[in-house]
């Protein structure tokens, strides 16, 4: 089950706070499953967190929304002790307005800015519940799109499935194009609209993610994962996998070492 791009949820009413909590990270690898209320997370280092089947390469300073019933995994690639809020929240099941929230989102330096309110919300102990929950409301509003903003196209999701399908072969976006029935201007006007890059960006980002991902997940040789991502020369793989992660394929793995896959 793949997480969505965007989670349609109530913004009608302050959400309910579960908790909210900011971590200092000594592990290099955690994994959990998200239980009974979602969750906003907020990171301070780059590294890779699986949503369901969904994986993202992050950044520094980023937000990721993940509701109820989805196992993750994160993997942090940094050597120093890195800091994540964590906050456990409840929308309300119905009412208006509906909001669209990414399921990941960078910030840059709005991540600097909402990480302080929080720290200093949580400082105030005298009244951290209540000025917590209304700095999570503030972020999710913060970050939330119009939901009339959001398309869902059929002929887009053919084109996700085909480049998921196909990560190992070389293809052009004609192909992929001609494949979904569409020119190729019209497949550029639908990934720009949905997901702000053209195919080809949105085919290297996909590579990307699938190859940290068989990097720190296998044991597989970096040549033969070059391959599985449909790159025969080590050279543009390198560049390719330096350029998500900002570490080659060798010192991605030497950075961060897959401990116990599912340590809670």
């Amino acid at each position: 089950m793949a997480s969505p791009l965007y989670h349609l949820v109530s913004m009608s009413e302050i959400p309910r706070n579960g908790g909210a909590y900011i971590y200092a990270l000594d592990h290099e690898e955690m994994a959990w499953t998200q239980e009974g209320s979602w969750l906003l997370l907020l990171v301070d280092h780059v590294g890779i967190l699986s949503v369901g089947a969904r994986t993202q390469v992050y950044q520094p300073w980023s937000a990721f929304v993940v509701p109820p019933g989805y196992r993750c995994r994160m993997k942090q690639g940094n050597e120093t002790i890195s800091c994540a809020f964590w906050a456990r929240f409840t929308p309300e099941a119905s009412g208006t307005p509906m909001v669209a929230l990414p399921g990941y989102v960078e910030l840059g330096d709005r991540g600097r800015f909402w990480f302080q309110r929080a720290r200093e919300a949580m400082n105030r102990s005298y009244q951290m519940q209540r000025e917590t929950r209304v700095v999570i409301a503030d972020i999710l509003w913060s970050i939330g799109v119009d939901p009339g903003q959001i398309r869902h196209s059929p002929t887009l999701q053919a084109a996700e499935r085909f480049v998921e399908e196909n990560l190992a072969t070389s293809f052009r976006v004609e192909e992929l194009a001609q494949r979904v029935g569409v020119s190729h201007n019209q497949l550029l006007r639908l990934f720009q609209t949905e997901h702000g890059v053209g195919p080809l960006e949105y085919i290297r980002h996909r590579r990307q993610n699938h190859a940290c991902r068989l990097l720190l997940e296998t044991s597989l040789p970096v040549k033969q994962i070059a391959t599985e991502v449909g790159i025969s020369d080590l050279a543009q793989f390198n560049r390719l996998v330096k350029g998500a992660s900002g570490l080659s394929p060798r010192e991605l793995r030497a950075t961060i070492r897959p401990a116990n896959l599912f340590r809670t």
